[in-house]
């Protein structure tokens, strides 16, 4: 239990990409860089996509702590839990985030200077926010806030769930590529808060 526990910490505390939308676009060779970057062409002819064997992603972000703020070396073989250092250091608004992009299905034909493609997929964002004020006061109790300001009611979601059809077309021009990527949206639900 506690490995499965520490494994799942480790998930939170920091952010680690490999071919997340925003690295993908650099990645012509890629069938899915098309989605990000309508230009990119892949070396493939013929890309049929189909749910589970292509085109998941999901992320994870944390920015109030790192696994680091949790955790410790003691010695060689033990880690030590560090909750006060985490508390006392997380700034004013912190946020946690998480998605997944999962493609139902994708086709994608290549020509020799010619690319186009369809996609439809479900995406899922959701992000909180977080006083880091709330938890100091809790580890820490009042006495150290006397005569100070606390913010304690900024605690806000942001998650929406919803299905993209996606179209792109790409030209290339002798070292030039051009390309356009219209997308519609049907959203399935929605939460948005400011602040409780």
């Amino acid at each position: 239990m506690k490995k499965i526990f520490s494994l799942l910490l480790c998930c939170l505390p920091f952010m680690a990409m490999a071919q997340d939308s925003y690295t993908l676009k650099f990645l012509p060779q890629l069938q899915q860089s098309a989605w990000a970057n309508a230009s990119n062409m892949s070396d493939a002819k013929l890309s049929i996509g189909f749910p589970v064997i292509s085109s998941t992603s999901i992320y994870l972000y944390n920015t109030g702590f790192t696994y680091h703020d949790i955790f410790h070396k003691i010695d060689d073989t033990t880690t030590g839990l560090q909750l006060g250092k985490l508390i006392n250091q997380l700034k004013g608004k912190n946020y946690i985030g998480l998605g997944t992009s999962v493609a139902l299905f994708t086709l994608d034909l290549s020509k020799k200077n010619y690319s186009f493609g369809v996609s439809i997929s479900d995406k899922i964002d959701f992000q909180f926010a977080y006083p880091g004020d709330f938890f100091k006061l809790l580890w820490d109790g009042n006495g150290s806030f006397l005569g100070q300001s606390l913010e304690l009611g900024n605690f806000g979601i942001n998650a929406s769930y919803y299905h993209e059809i996606a179209f792109h077309v790409s030209k290339r021009f002798g070292k030039w590529q051009v390309g356009i990527n219209p997308k519609m949206l049907f959203g399935v639900a929605n939460i948005n808060t400011k602040e409780t």
